[in-house]
C-alpha cells in the first residue's frame, strides 16, 4: 500500500509539474498552438524528465477544465491546443 501511495503521489506531482510548465509556456508565448507531441517535445523540453504523451494530455485536460486552454480539431483528426483568451477579451 505504501508503494501505491508513493506512486500516486509521484503521479500527482508530475501532473502538477507538467500543468505548471504548460501554463508558464503559454504565459510567455500566448499565441502558441501545438499538438500533444509538439507540446511534449518543444514546450516542455526544459523539464528534467520528459513527460509521456499521456501525462501531457492529462495536464491539458486539467487546464481545459479550468478554462485556461482550448483545443481545435484539424481535418486530419489531430488536436491543436492553445491558450484560451481571458474572459472579457475582445
Amino acid at each position: 500500500m505504501a508503494g501505491e501511495r508513493t506512486g500516486k503521489h509521484e503521479g500527482r506531482a508530475k501532473l502538477e509539474e507538467v500543468t505548471e510548465a504548460i501554463g508558464d509556456y503559454l504565459a510567455r508565448n500566448p499565441g502558441a498552438r501545438d499538438s500533444v507531441r509538439g507540446i511534449r517535445d518543444w514546450w516542455l523540453a526544459g523539464l528534467a524528465a520528459r513527460p509521456s504523451s499521456r501525462q501531457v494530455l492529462a495536464a491539458l485536460a486539467l487546464l481545459e477544465a479550468q478554462g485556461r486552454v482550448a483545443r481545435q480539431e484539424n481535418p486530419e483528426g489531430t488536436s491543436v491546443w492553445f491558450a484560451r483568451a481571458p474572459s472579457g477579451s475582445p
